[in-house]
């Protein structure tokens, strides 16, 4: 604000709870609650993005258009298209939103060229040429992603139940690292205390994306979980999982994915032991054959002295198809099949249906989930009833103005007549 008292930020909409350029903000204003855009930070950046001698915000109402119609201050070249994804705009076709750019106070003198495709075309269109661009964009095919990720929409909308109590702690000391701690009590699960970091580097290939990342989180006997996850250039991505309980490692996983411009090949080994002759390898081929629709393979094999024979291969066939808001995924092999489809109803309401065959115990089940988004009550929502008739659902709910989050969950199977109730409670 150029007069009056600043504003006052009480939360950030991102998970480590530190605000970065682009992300939106809950601030307090004349003792009114309003969200932001990021659009300047004091705190020393990224290469290529600019630190200002105060941190800037850009009022935006609840469908993410600007309440203003003009910025007073310099806005960064790279900042401009987080902005457009931020408000929901449509570039050439949103006036009020070209109004707010074209308001903008220019950047210093001789700013760096801005890449291609970040700065709207504010100009008249040329509607022939831009029907043109319309028909041959939509016949590029874009990388599908990866088979482990093929099935994330449905399976985000289901509800991760949890039981006994659990109290977290997340803290952020710098940009870069932040750190957790966890108590929690269950009749289920090993209760008791974790330690968990995280730290983010400073390899930036996109506003919302650096690498190297290292996960981790340890309990007071020593068990280990760790992941570290980097990208190599633009096409090439590794991560590497382990896990060690009573000092021995127990689980070993190394990943590699090379994102093609229409395909992703993946390569993932897990367990791998030379002199027992043992592991499991497992590998990937996702191919976009129209814009909608993605078709690979999956190939799996492991080898062992206990496995029958002293080894085992199975073949399976993936594929997704997207219309509009409704995806359909799933996967067929020799053991079963994995059918999922997940439809947005709404800006509010996501649901998810998955049906599951297993041929070697020849049994099937069948699960329909929901999400319910509640923004102005900072509110979540997820419930789900399977053919098992288990019927599970967790709330979230972020008590403003305090940086706290609650989550209720409560989990029955009706058949085994089974009850599971658990409540947290996330500060930071």
């Amino acid at each position: 604000m150029m007069e009056g008292k600043p504003p006052r930020c009480i939360h950030v909409y991102n998970k480590t709870g530190v605000g970065y350029i682009g992300d939106k903000v809950l601030v307090a204003i004349k003792g009114e609650k309003k969200k932001g855009i990021l659009v300047g930070l004091k705190q020393r950046q990224m290469p290529k993005i600019p630190k200002y001698d105060s941190n800037n915000i850009v009022l935006i109402d609840d469908n993410g258009t600007p309440l203003g119609t003009r910025i007073q201050v310099p806005i960064p070249h790279i900042l401009r298209t987080i902005m457009q994804e931020k408000t929901h705009s449509k570039g050439i076709k949103s006036k009020k939103m070209g109004n707010v750019l074209a308001a903008s106070v220019p950047p210093p003198p001789s700013p760096p060229p801005p890449i291609s495709g970040l700065l709207p075309n504010l100009e008249k269109p040329d509607t022939s040429v831009e029907s043109q661009t319309a028909s041959g964009a939509s016949d590029i095919l874009e990388n599908p992603g990866t088979i482990e990720d093929l099935n994330k929409k449905c399976k985000g909308v289901f509800p991760a139940n949890f039981e006994g109590g659990r109290l977290m702690f997340n803290k952020g000391l710098s940009h870069h690292f932040q750190i957790s701690h966890t108590i929690s009590m269950s009749s289920i699960t090993q209760s008791g205390y974790r330690f968990g970091a995280t730290y983010v580097g400073t390899h930036q290939l996109a506003p919302s994306e650096a690498y190297p990342v290292l996960l981790g989180d340890i309990d007071p006997s020593g068990n280990l979980n760790a992941t570290i996850l980097h990208q190599f250039g633009q096409r090439l991505k590794g991560k590497l999982a382990t896990q060690v309980q009573k000092s021995k490692f127990t689980a070993v996983q190394m990943v590699t994915d090379y994102l093609g411009d229409a395909y992703t090949i993946s390569m993932a080994l897990g367990n791998p032991d030379i002199l027992n002759g043992s592991g499991l390898l497992v590998m990937h081929y996702l191919q976009s054959i129209t814009p909608s629709f993605a078709l690979g393979g999956e190939l799996a094999y492991q080898r062992g002295p206990a496995l029958p024979g002293g080894q085992v291969a199975v073949l399976s066939a993936a594929g997704r198809y997207t219309n509009g808001d409704a995806t359909i995924s799933g996967s067929l092999g020799s053991a079963g099949c994995l059918i999922c489809f997940h439809q947005k109803a709404s800006q509010q309401l996501q649901i998810g249906v998955e049906l599951e065959i297993n041929c070697k115990i020849q049994e099937s089940t069948g699960t329909i989930a929901y999400q319910i988004d509640l923004p102005r009550a900072d509110l979540v929502f997820k419930g789900s009833v399977d053919t098992n008739w288990i019927v599970g659902a967790v709330l979230e709910k972020k008590l403003q103005p305090l940086p706290f989050t609650f989550a209720l969950s409560g989990m029955i199977n009706h058949s085994k007549q089974q009850f599971k109730l658990g409540c947290g409670l996330i500060i930071g």
